[in-house]
């Protein structure tokens, strides 16, 4: 009997303490503010429905990306013409917005909108669907104290939340952030091997050379160092811009690159006279209807001459 006694006294035991760890993990306070926390702006199946994105800040224009052929792109100018954007920026952010993730509730009382950034005309952010019908309209407000998190409301709700900061650098920041701005794209890149000549036109001074024999040859004589002209290549296709600029006030230089493949097409960058004493330069680069805005440093490492692809 006593030994009877003993196992039920352990089991009840062992009972107990099952139930109060289970009590402990339901009624922590870390745990229940982080459950609490948990929110997602958009259900995970909108994330299909979104096909534009719109960002207002002030009196601003706002700045647009729209879905075309599979593909984000936002609107230059009269909204002719669109350039690229990076896609995977884009993707990032609508993740954030359509999975769940720590934006706890911060309050509700209107009284602390304008403190907070949060009045319905501040900075905000717009997703949209369909037949242009807003799916969220999310405004984005100041940092908190800490400077970790930013206020957020969605426009029409009283309740506000904070979340990462992150969302915040989307909307506050350049244009230009969201640009794609590599002069080349991945399927406008061709395989090094299939460019025959390569000329560049600077200031009136022209260095041109081909592939001959297995070797890339100066055209008035001279051997050409593999390793400087693959690199000069390489480096080409991987030129970004700063901005795109259209419609573009473009003054001719007769400063270009041209490229010619195998095929017979050409490739070609021409660049625009210096835009100041930094050396910025405009750039028109084949087949784009817009202009790039290029640092003076790109441009140099474009317009190499003869003594760095003799490998000196």
């Amino acid at each position: 009997m006593q030994y009877r006694k003993k196992i039920t006294v352990l089991a009840a035991s062992a009972v107990l303490l099952a139930l109060l760890y289970t009590l402990t993990l339901v009624f922590d306070p870390a745990r229940v503010n982080e459950r609490n926390a948990a929110f997602s702006w958009l259900g995970g199946d909108s994330r299909d429905l979104i096909d534009r994105l719109e960002i207002y800040r002030g009196s601003e224009t706002p700045f647009i990306v729209t879905l075309k052929n599979g593909a984000w792109v936002s609107p230059l100018g009269d909204g002719s013409v669109d350039a690229p954007v990076k896609q995977g920026r884009v993707d990032e952010l609508l993740r954030l917005l359509t999975t769940r993730g720590a934006f706890p509730r911060r309050g509700s009382s209107a009284a602390s909108y304008g403190e907070l950034g949060l009045d319905d005309d501040g900075t905000r952010l717009v997703l949209k669907g369909g037949a242009g019908l807003p799916l969220l309209e999310l405004i984005v407000g100041k940092e908190d104290s800490a400077g970790g998190e930013v206020f957020l409301r969605r426009r029409g709700e009283a309740v506000f939340r904070s979340g990462e900061r992150l969302i915040a650098s989307y909307v506050n920041g350049n244009r230009s952030d969201w640009y794609d701005l590599k002069l080349f794209g991945q399927y406008e890149t061709p395989p090094v091997d299939r460019i025959q000549r390569v000329r560049i036109m600077d200031g009136g001074e022209s260095t041109a050379f081909s592939r001959g024999g297995g070797a890339w040859l100066f055209e008035d004589g001279g051997a050409v160092s593999p390793d400087r002209a693959e690199s000069y290549l390489r480096s080409f296709f991987e030129s970004s811009g700063e901005d795109f600029v259209y419609p573009a006030d473009f003054d001719e230089s007769g400063t270009s690159v041209t490229l010619e493949l195998g095929d017979a097409s050409v490739i070609t960058v021409r660049f625009g006279v210096p835009l100041d004493e930094s050396g910025k330069r405009l750039a028109l680069a084949s087949g784009k209807p817009y202009a790039y805005l290029l640092p003076q440093w790109t441009v140099s490492r474009l317009l190499r001459d003869r003594a760095f692809f003799r490998g000196d």
